[in-house]
């Protein structure tokens, strides 16, 4: 079983997730970097016209680093990733078919 992340959402203010609460539950699904990470929510999120579960989490402080051995957390700009397929795209690719909807703090569930 995977571990499970939670992302407090700060950023947008009136976020809800499917509990109600500024919680997106989910697990790391790829770890680009240091510094980047790809998550997928348990459910199917929606900010303004866009939709999805993956979002391409990356370190909101250029010192800060999202892991720890096997411990992933940090303060985190989160761009929805808009296309399905991702496994063969660069991190470089994958913040080019994103958009950015989030600011919050990634630790485990």
């Amino acid at each position: 079983m995977a571990l499970k992340y939670k992302i407090s959402v700060s950023e947008p203010w009136d976020f809800e997730g499917s509990t109600g609460e500024n919680v997106i539950v989910g697990e790391i699904v790829k770890v680009l970097s240091s510094k980047c990470i790809l998550f997928q929510s348990d459910a199917l999120l929606k900010f303004n016209d866009y939709s999805g579960k993956t979002f391409i989490l990356k370190s909101r402080y250029e010192n800060q680093n999202l892991f720890n051995e096997d411990d992933y957390s940090g303060t985190v700009n989160g761009a929805l990733l808009l296309v399905e397929e991702f496994d063969q795209l660069s991190e470089e690719e994958l913040e080019g078919s994103s958009k950015y909807v989030l600011i919050g703090k990634l630790e485990k569930k």
